[in-house]
């Protein structure tokens, strides 16, 4: 099917599936005051043996810290626009770019 003897029409090439579903998912919700502090500790920030960052009962602020696994050639930026149902339109993220 993919290859068609009309070489306008052939198909080569390696494709991605359409729908993947996250492995090894678990999140936290996280309070905090500070939205200049990062929120999760980096490997480099664990080799330098720096500790997690300061947190708040009751803060301000939520945030949602998602952790799971894709497997290759696929998107975590598309998942999370999945999940929070962000527009992925080029002139919505443009609109984003120039709000900045």
């Amino acid at each position: 099917m993919l290859n068609h003897r009309v070489k306008d029409y052939a198909l080569s090439g390696t494709y991605r599936r359409m729908v993947m579903k996250p492995v090894e998912m678990t999140w936290n919700v996280l309070s905090y005051d500070d939205k200049t502090i990062p929120l999760v500790v980096t490997d480099l920030d664990r080799l330098e043996g720096k500790s997690h960052a300061v947190l708040v009962e009751g803060g301000k602020l939520t945030a949602v810290c998602v952790c799971f696994s894709l497997p290759s050639s696929s998107y975590a930026t598309m998942a999370l626009r999945e999940v929070t149902k962000t527009d992925t339109s080029s002139a919505y993220q443009t609109k984003l770019n120039e709000t900045e």
